[in-house]
């Protein structure tokens, strides 16, 4: 993920996912699904951990 790879996470929010997922939603529905859901993991860690 070259937009966010070097983001610290707590940088990480909405519009940073958006910007990610909106090219691919319109095109390719079940890639743009796969992409958010490996996202939500870390993100998900991260804001349990109190980094989000």
């Amino acid at each position: 993920m070259p937009k966010i790879g070097r983001m610290p996470i707590s940088d990480i929010g909405q519009p940073e996912v958006l910007q990610i997922l909106s090219p691919i939603c319109t095109v390719k529905h079940e890639t743009a699904r796969r992409v958010a859901q490996r996202m939500k993991a870390p993100l998900d860690v991260a804001r349990s951990r109190g980094h989000r």
